[in-house]
């Protein structure tokens, strides 16, 4: 078997130069009419021959072509993608290409090795741009294409086998990608910090050092929140997420030494039980345990399905070797102490994020990186923007206050709501036109879709059913501002929720058109 070199690798895929083993896997792509539809043309065996020709003929002429995508895990050959030079009405425009065998479609494969493919031009070629040509009518192809980023520039006429096809050419910049990254990594280290509702000064702390080091001057509320100007002139606008979680506070010490719980916030029983957790002490001590319901075994209490959750009939069962009240209150735990569950984050090879809390601290991640991408760009926003990390939102006070005395409109960054009757998912910016509190303002909820289109961002707009935001709190405590309401597509609130970085890379698209690119 002749070797091949390996170009790049993502969590679950791994990119190489395709050799004359590849022809078998070759086929079964490129003679396929479903994965070769956009192409219009059967592709022989003296066909798929030549492709693999042209392809290592780019390897040597310009370092790169189309590369066999193979899986970490088997090294089985899903697909072909890649960078290639193509003509664009007499222009020469570098493409990230992409072709999957049908069997591993809608796995998120193509739109992984597209960003691998981008992201690959960037760094190692140097490249300013690149591009995707897709025929008007290959819907998949779009996806991925803004998948990646990418928006689409114009459209054209391309000449092949059956003659003209219209096409659209989908682009990317190099200034237009945001430092997902870095998202990821503050967001982990926000979810590692324990912060419900009143708990919130490690938070706050890790908020301060890290704006310091980015360059900014950041201030403490009287509150414990966070507030800093990233700089801009003119219509003063406060983007607010906040960083508490929910949470709980010890109800009572019970005779036998296990604690019953009061929440902090809108935590429910059935979303915290069997879940591990920390108690922390006003000695500084900390402790850990579980959330379970009395009595806990199936094999011993038979009502244990039909039993309805309520905090009341569930204790902390705690890691020490406890029996009554006595033993407990020895260890210094006592009533108000503040019980934190952990968040078990994950960010799996396919861009899913899992975490409890990413209520708000993923869009508290987004922000940190808006402000970075700021300072990295030298840029300042196109107009005054402030940040606020809020600390109370959870228990509906949050942005009640120290909003700055000039700030005319308030946009909560928060999470967007996914389920049944909604359109938005995990992969998309959702924007709010009403929730349970009222509708948004009008004309900050249009100006935030038309951002959001010009920005090429996969966005839609929704009415939460139940749901109160910080931008809400700030015109409940009288500020005379307009509001709005946006945030990345989370499912499972207030459980164990997910959402994707995609949705991520959509709402950093839009906050970047609505407060740097647009003319104010």
């Amino acid at each position: 078997m002749e070797m091949a070199k390996e170009i790049l690798r993502t969590g679950r895929l791994a990119l190489r130069e395709m050799t004359e083993d590849d022809l078998g896997d070759l086929r079964e792509i490129l003679q396929d009419p479903e994965v070769m539809y956009a192409y219009e043309h059967d592709f022989s065996e003296e066909d798929v021959r030549k492709w693999l020709s042209r392809q290592q003929a780019r390897y040597r002429k310009d370092g790169f072509g189309l590369w066999a995508v193979t899986l970490r895990a088997t090294g089985e050959m899903v697909g072909q993608a890649g960078l290639t030079w193509q003509d664009c009405e007499g222009e020469p425009v570098l493409e990230v290409g992409y072709l999957l065998k049908k069997r591993f479609w809608h796995q998120g494969y193509a739109s992984e090795a597209a960003r691998a493919c981008r992201d690959y031009a960037f760094s190692t070629l140097g490249a300013e741009k690149v591009s995707s040509c897709i025929k008007t009518d290959n819907f998949p192809s779009i996806r991925v294409a803004e998948a990646a980023g990418m928006r689409r520039e114009k459209t054209y006429t391309a000449h092949y086998y059956n003659g003209p096809m219209t096409h659209y050419l989908y682009t990317v910049w190099k200034d237009d990608k945001m430092d997902t990254a870095y998202c990821m990594e503050q967001l982990k280290a926000l979810c590692a910090i324990d912060s419900p509702s009143g708990f919130t000064d490690r938070v706050g702390d890790c908020l301060m050092e890290e704006l310091s080091r980015l360059g900014y001057a950041p201030e403490k509320t009287r509150k414990g929140g966070v507030r800093v100007c990233l700089g801009g002139e003119g219509r003063p606008l406060l983007l607010m997420a906040h960083v508490d979680t929910l949470g709980a506070v010890v109800q009572t010490v019970k005779s036998n030494g296990r604690l019953t719980l009061s929440p902090v916030g809108g935590l429910q029983p059935e979303n915290c039980e069997t879940e591990n957790c920390r108690i922390y002490t006003r000695e500084g001590k900390t402790y850990t345990g579980c959330l379970q319901l009395r009595d806990a075994s199936v094999h011993v209490n038979g009502e244990y399905g039909s039993t309805g959750r309520k905090f009341e009939r569930m204790e902390v069962v705690l890691d020490e070797d406890v029996k009554t009240e006595q033993d407990t209150r020895a260890l210094g735990i006592c009533e108000g102490d503040f019980v934190c569950f952990d968040p078990r984050t994950v960010i799996t090879d396919s861009g899913y994020i899992k975490s409890r809390f990413l209520d708000d601290k993923l869009s508290a991640a987004i922000l940190l990186t808006y402000a970075k991408e700021l300072k990295d760009r030298g840029q300042a926003p196109g107009r005054k923007v402030y940040l606020h990390f809020t600390v109370y939102e959870e228990v509906g006070h949050g942005a009640a206050a120290s909003v700055p005395e000039d700030v005319e409109e308030v946009v909560s960054v928060d999470m967007g709501c996914v389920g049944e009757g909604l359109k938005c998912t995990e992969r998309q910016v959702s924007i709010c036109a009403k929730d349970s509190g009222g509708p948004y303002d009008y004309s900050v909820t249009t100006a935030l879709v038309e951002a959001a289109k010009a920005a090429g961002a996969g966005y839609a707009v929704d009415v939460y059913p139940h749901y109160g935001s910080d931008a809400e709190a700030a015109l409940r405590a009288g500020y005379d501002v307009r509001h709005g309401l946006i945030g990345a597509g989370v499912y499972a609130s207030h459980g164990y929720e997910r959402s994707h970085v995609e949705g991520v890379e959509n709402t950093l698209k839009l906050l970047w058109q609505y407060t740097v690119k647009e003319t104010v």
